[in-house]
């Protein structure tokens, strides 16, 4: 009872701290309110921590996993380097990152700190990609929240708090990716964070394969090799559905169901995320001259409108991808707006509409769900 007083007080605090965050940046909109962003990261984190998850939703097998772990009494080096008889789901056998925090979740005795564990790393990376950018490159509270609706179109929040890995750990290779391309920090930390989100999605190797174009090949032969990559990957994954090696048969069979027959049926989640690639797409273009500072960061952005103009019709393979550019929309709205927000008004204000007129079908699915869930 005294748990569950807590957490409704925690979920009316969080969204009272997100209302005012929202508030701050649009009345002061001439400064970056550092504490504010984190604390609305904490705030999202909070709320999926007290959500009642359907057992349609993934984190509801989630918490399935944690109460077995947690019966079993399994010690931490047997969970993760000798599970033979698959505690926790044969599914995660070999995802080394997140059977550590897994673990680190049941020693701690309550299921719900594993969503907000997650979503807090997912919305601080963006917090962080956010403020550091902006250092350079100044941006308007206004802005911002444009940025934060920019997120909720490429990165639906009903993902982050439903999902969990696919997000975070598109979070970590985002945070991997812009400090390599941008902020030019060493190759061993990219490594590091690589490995961290591969092994709490394997979908991650679709973006470390645009990362590595974008990296080792000039723009038009990265573009040649990803047309490659796309229409190859389903053929690869099919070969691999056998092999001996667990990693490159869980891959395989990922990839198999994200790759599966292309379909055009209506999807409001994609109709969002299509209105808001035309308008990046189209500002890409008419921008196409590179500043030294930033030409990587935007070569890879260009990469991934690439990669979803190429998967049209596989909705999976568009979706989990562009998760990444969520966590970077202050970098993407920075380039859809002309780079020099002031000096192309034209450009902003078009851009601006593609992202409200791509979250309309996003909170069109995803709200009413909140409106009908139970909560702690």
């Amino acid at each position: 009872m005294i748990e569950k007083m807590l957490l409704n007080f925690a979920l009316m605090l969080s969204i009272e701290f997100i209302v005012i965050g929202v508030i701050i940046h649009l009345r002061y909109p001439d400064t970056m309110h550092k504490k504010t962003l984190f604390i609305i990261a904490i705030s999202l984190a909070v709320i999926t921590m007290c959500v009642n998850p359907t057992k349609y939703w993934d984190i509801f097998r989630q918490y399935e996993s944690l109460d077995a772990i947690r019966t079993s009494g399994i010690g931490l080096v047997d969970f993760l380097f000798d599970n033979k008889l698959r505690i926790g789901g044969s599914d995660y056998k070999s995802l080394f990152a997140y059977n550590l925090i897994r673990y680190f979740v049941v020693s701690l005795g309550n299921n719900r700190l594993l969503p907000f564990i997650m979503t807090a790393i997912t919305y601080m990376i963006w917090s962080y990609i956010t403020i550091d950018w902006v250092k350079e490159h100044p941006m308007t509270g206004n802005d911002i929240i444009i940025s934060m609706m920019l997120s909720g179109v490429l990165m639906p929040f009903i993902f982050v708090n439903s999902g969990l890995r696919n997000t975070t750990a598109a979070a970590i290779a985002a945070l991997a990716i812009y400090n390599n391309l941008y902020k030019k920090h060493r190759i061993l930390e990219l490594l590091i964070l690589f490995i961290a989100a591969f092994t709490i999605h394997y979908s991650m190797v679709y973006v470390i394969v645009v990362y590595l174009l974008t990296k080792l090949c000039r723009t038009k032969i990265a573009m040649v090799l990803l047309f490659a990559w796309t229409n190859v990957i389903p053929l690869i994954a099919n070969q691999f559905r056998n092999s001996q090696y667990e990693v490159l048969r869980k891959m395989a069979s990922s990839f198999t169901i994200y790759t599966g027959r292309r379909g055009f049926s209506i999807n409001y989640y994609l109709l969002g995320v299509h209105i808001v690639m035309l308008a990046l797409c189209i500002a890409l273009l008419l921008t196409h001259k590179k500043s030294n500072d930033t030409a990587n960061i935007r070569d890879f952005i260009v990469m991934m409108a690439i990669n979803a103009i190429f998967n049209f019709g596989y909705s999976e393979i568009v979706l989990r991808p562009l998760y990444i550019l969520g966590v970077m929309s202050t970098p993407v709205l920075y380039y859809m707006c002309g780079e020099k927000l002031k000096d192309n008004k034209s450009l902003q204000i078009m851009s601006v509409l593609c992202i409200i007129l791509g979250l309309v079908p996003v909170l069109r699915i995803s709200l009413p769900e909140y409106l009908v869930i139970s909560y702690c």
